[in-house]
Protein backbone atom coordinates (compact mmCIF):
# COMPACT_ATOMS: atom_id res chain seq x y z
CA UNK A 1 0.00 0.00 0.00
CA UNK A 2 1.13 3.59 -0.67
CA UNK A 3 -0.51 6.74 0.56
CA UNK A 4 0.33 10.37 -0.19
CA UNK A 5 -1.05 13.07 2.08
CA UNK A 6 -0.72 16.71 1.10
CA UNK A 7 -2.08 19.61 3.15
CA UNK A 8 -3.23 22.72 1.30
CA UNK A 9 -4.73 25.61 3.29
CA UNK A 10 -7.73 24.32 5.21
CA UNK A 11 -8.00 21.29 2.96
CA UNK A 12 -6.36 17.89 3.01
CA UNK A 13 -5.80 15.94 -0.20
CA UNK A 14 -5.39 12.18 -0.08
CA UNK A 15 -4.26 9.81 -2.82
CA UNK A 16 -4.60 6.05 -2.33
CA UNK A 17 -2.76 3.66 -4.60
CA UNK A 18 -4.33 0.44 -3.37
CA UNK A 19 -7.76 -0.78 -2.23
CA UNK A 20 -6.38 -1.54 1.25
CA UNK A 21 -7.61 0.81 3.96
CA UNK A 22 -5.14 3.62 4.59
CA UNK A 23 -4.23 5.08 7.98
CA UNK A 24 -7.08 6.92 9.66
CA UNK A 25 -7.37 10.57 8.59
CA UNK A 26 -8.37 13.11 11.23
CA UNK A 27 -10.85 15.53 9.67
CA UNK A 28 -9.71 18.49 11.76
CA UNK A 29 -12.02 21.06 13.27
CA UNK A 30 -15.72 21.57 12.65
CA UNK A 31 -16.50 22.49 9.01
CA UNK A 32 -12.89 21.94 7.91
CA UNK A 33 -12.96 20.61 4.33
CA UNK A 34 -11.04 17.45 3.43
CA UNK A 35 -10.70 16.09 -0.13
CA UNK A 36 -10.28 12.32 -0.40
CA UNK A 37 -9.47 10.01 -3.28
CA UNK A 38 -10.88 6.67 -2.10
CA UNK A 39 -10.18 3.35 -3.78
CA UNK A 40 -11.31 0.70 -1.34
CA UNK A 41 -11.71 1.78 2.28
CA UNK A 42 -10.61 4.90 4.14
CA UNK A 43 -10.99 5.39 7.88
CA UNK A 44 -11.71 8.93 9.10
CA UNK A 45 -11.91 10.33 12.61
CA UNK A 46 -13.69 13.30 14.22
CA UNK A 47 -12.12 14.44 17.48
CA UNK A 48 -11.02 18.08 17.17
CA UNK A 49 -13.95 19.92 18.69
CA UNK A 50 -13.57 23.16 20.59
CA UNK A 51 -15.16 24.39 23.80
CA UNK A 52 -18.74 24.82 22.66
CA UNK A 53 -21.12 26.85 24.77
CA UNK A 54 -23.77 24.16 24.29
CA UNK A 55 -24.04 20.37 24.38
CA UNK A 56 -24.39 18.77 20.93
CA UNK A 57 -26.05 15.37 20.79
CA UNK A 58 -25.03 14.45 17.24
CA UNK A 59 -22.21 15.00 14.80
CA UNK A 60 -22.89 14.68 11.08
CA UNK A 61 -20.49 13.79 8.28
CA UNK A 62 -21.26 15.51 4.98
CA UNK A 63 -19.98 13.88 1.79
CA UNK A 64 -19.93 15.62 -1.61
CA UNK A 65 -19.00 14.11 -4.98
CA UNK A 66 -16.02 15.80 -6.65
CA UNK A 67 -15.87 13.80 -9.88
CA UNK A 68 -19.17 14.75 -11.50
CA UNK A 69 -20.78 11.41 -10.65
CA UNK A 70 -23.58 10.50 -8.29
CA UNK A 71 -22.52 9.13 -4.91
CA UNK A 72 -24.22 5.82 -5.79
CA UNK A 73 -21.80 3.06 -4.81
CA UNK A 74 -20.20 5.11 -2.02
CA UNK A 75 -21.00 3.93 1.51
CA UNK A 76 -20.06 5.06 5.00
CA UNK A 77 -19.80 2.70 7.96
CA UNK A 78 -20.62 4.46 11.24
CA UNK A 79 -19.10 3.85 14.64
CA UNK A 80 -22.01 1.51 15.38
CA UNK A 81 -21.11 -0.69 12.39
CA UNK A 82 -24.16 0.34 10.36
CA UNK A 83 -23.35 0.90 6.67
CA UNK A 84 -25.04 3.90 5.02
CA UNK A 85 -25.44 3.93 1.23
CA UNK A 86 -25.17 7.39 -0.35
CA UNK A 87 -26.80 8.72 -3.52
CA UNK A 88 -27.06 11.98 -5.42
CA UNK A 89 -24.32 14.60 -5.34
CA UNK A 90 -24.36 15.13 -1.57
CA UNK A 91 -25.15 13.02 1.50
CA UNK A 92 -25.03 13.24 5.29
CA UNK A 93 -24.53 10.62 7.99
CA UNK A 94 -25.56 11.43 11.60
CA UNK A 95 -23.82 9.83 14.57
CA UNK A 96 -24.71 10.20 18.24
CA UNK A 97 -22.17 12.31 20.12
CA UNK A 98 -20.73 11.39 23.52
CA UNK A 99 -17.52 13.51 23.68
CA UNK A 100 -15.44 10.55 22.47
CA UNK A 101 -13.62 10.36 19.13
CA UNK A 102 -15.97 9.40 16.28
CA UNK A 103 -14.54 6.89 13.78
CA UNK A 104 -16.13 6.09 10.41
CA UNK A 105 -15.07 4.24 7.27
CA UNK A 106 -15.73 5.48 3.73
CA UNK A 107 -15.95 2.74 1.08
CA UNK A 108 -15.71 3.47 -2.64
CA UNK A 109 -14.04 2.28 -5.82
CA UNK A 110 -11.90 4.95 -7.44
CA UNK A 111 -13.93 7.96 -6.26
CA UNK A 112 -13.05 11.55 -5.37
CA UNK A 113 -15.13 13.01 -2.55
CA UNK A 114 -15.07 16.00 -0.23
CA UNK A 115 -16.01 15.58 3.42
CA UNK A 116 -16.63 17.85 6.38
CA UNK A 117 -18.43 17.52 9.71
CA UNK A 118 -20.51 19.61 12.09
CA UNK A 119 -22.18 19.31 15.48
CA UNK A 120 -25.94 19.48 15.89
CA UNK A 121 -28.75 18.95 18.36
CA UNK A 122 -30.78 16.77 16.02
CA UNK A 123 -29.99 14.60 13.00
CA UNK A 124 -32.66 16.35 10.94
CA UNK A 125 -32.33 20.11 11.54
CA UNK A 126 -35.35 22.39 11.41
CA UNK A 127 -35.30 23.51 7.78
CA UNK A 128 -36.43 27.12 7.39
CA UNK A 129 -37.98 26.48 3.98
CA UNK A 130 -37.93 28.96 1.11
CA UNK A 131 -36.50 32.47 1.28
CA UNK A 132 -38.52 34.84 3.50
CA UNK A 133 -40.48 31.94 5.04
CA UNK A 134 -41.20 32.43 8.74
CA UNK A 135 -40.63 29.60 11.25
CA UNK A 136 -41.74 29.79 14.89
CA UNK A 137 -39.55 27.89 17.37
CA UNK A 138 -40.38 26.86 20.94
CA UNK A 139 -37.12 27.27 22.85
CA UNK A 140 -38.02 24.81 25.60
CA UNK A 141 -35.47 22.67 23.73
CA UNK A 142 -32.37 23.49 21.69
CA UNK A 143 -32.72 23.71 17.91
CA UNK A 144 -30.41 23.38 14.94
CA UNK A 145 -31.82 25.41 12.05
CA UNK A 146 -30.78 25.05 8.42
CA UNK A 147 -31.14 26.99 5.17
CA UNK A 148 -30.87 24.82 2.05
CA UNK A 149 -33.97 25.50 -0.05
CA UNK A 150 -32.63 28.27 -2.22
CA UNK A 151 -33.86 28.86 -5.77
CA UNK A 152 -31.87 29.41 -8.96
CA UNK A 153 -30.98 33.02 -8.32
CA UNK A 154 -29.64 35.04 -11.23
CA UNK A 155 -26.80 36.26 -9.02
CA UNK A 156 -24.32 34.90 -6.48
CA UNK A 157 -25.16 36.00 -2.92
CA UNK A 158 -22.25 36.27 -0.51
CA UNK A 159 -24.29 35.95 2.67
CA UNK A 160 -27.42 34.47 4.16
CA UNK A 161 -29.21 36.78 6.58
CA UNK A 162 -31.24 35.41 9.48
CA UNK A 163 -33.86 37.60 11.15
CA UNK A 164 -35.06 36.81 14.69
CA UNK A 165 -38.14 38.31 16.35
CA UNK A 166 -39.74 37.60 19.72
CA UNK A 167 -43.12 35.83 19.78
CA UNK A 168 -43.81 36.03 23.49
CA UNK A 169 -44.06 39.78 24.13
CA UNK A 170 -40.56 39.99 25.62
CA UNK A 171 -37.29 41.34 24.24
CA UNK A 172 -34.84 38.87 22.70
CA UNK A 173 -32.25 39.70 25.38
CA UNK A 174 -30.68 36.55 26.84
CA UNK A 175 -31.18 34.44 23.69
CA UNK A 176 -28.05 33.51 21.73
CA UNK A 177 -27.39 31.69 18.47
CA UNK A 178 -24.17 29.84 17.68
CA UNK A 179 -22.76 29.70 14.15
CA UNK A 180 -20.83 26.87 12.50
CA UNK A 181 -17.53 28.50 13.52
CA UNK A 182 -18.51 28.28 17.18
CA UNK A 183 -19.13 32.03 17.55
CA UNK A 184 -22.02 33.18 19.75
CA UNK A 185 -24.34 35.97 18.61
CA UNK A 186 -26.42 37.64 21.34
CA UNK A 187 -29.93 38.68 20.34
CA UNK A 188 -31.57 41.77 21.79
CA UNK A 189 -34.55 44.04 21.42
CA UNK A 190 -37.58 43.02 19.42
CA UNK A 191 -35.65 42.01 16.28
CA UNK A 192 -32.04 41.06 15.51
CA UNK A 193 -30.30 39.86 12.35
CA UNK A 194 -27.28 37.60 11.94
CA UNK A 195 -25.34 37.22 8.67
CA UNK A 196 -23.43 34.10 7.63
CA UNK A 197 -21.22 33.58 4.54
CA UNK A 198 -22.78 31.57 1.72
CA UNK A 199 -20.93 28.98 -0.40
CA UNK A 200 -23.84 27.10 -2.01
CA UNK A 201 -23.89 24.62 0.87
CA UNK A 202 -26.46 24.34 3.70
CA UNK A 203 -26.08 27.10 6.30
CA UNK A 204 -26.74 26.11 9.93
CA UNK A 205 -27.14 27.81 13.28
CA UNK A 206 -27.67 26.32 16.75
CA UNK A 207 -30.09 28.00 19.17
CA UNK A 208 -29.59 26.75 22.76
CA UNK A 209 -32.69 26.18 24.87
CA UNK A 210 -34.28 29.14 26.67
CA UNK A 211 -37.23 27.61 28.58
CA UNK A 212 -40.43 29.58 28.28
CA UNK A 213 -39.29 31.59 25.25
CA UNK A 214 -40.61 31.54 21.66
CA UNK A 215 -39.10 33.21 18.60
CA UNK A 216 -39.74 33.54 14.87
CA UNK A 217 -36.93 33.09 12.31
CA UNK A 218 -36.78 34.00 8.63
CA UNK A 219 -33.92 34.16 6.15
CA UNK A 220 -32.87 35.91 2.94
CA UNK A 221 -29.99 36.07 0.50
CA UNK A 222 -27.74 39.14 0.68
CA UNK A 223 -24.82 40.58 -1.26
Amino acid sequence: MWTELVGSGGSTNLVLASPVAGPSINLGGENNITDLAVNGEQDVEISQWSGWGWNPTYVELGVTSLDGQSLDGVTVVGKDGVEHALSGEWGRIPQTFDWNAQSMTIKASGRNVQVHWWATTEPNPSNLGAEHSGTVLDLNKAHTIEVSQWSNWGWNPNNIGFGFSAQDGMALDGIVVIDSDGNSHSLNGEWTSVNRPFYWQPVKLVIPAQPGRSIKVEWWAAG
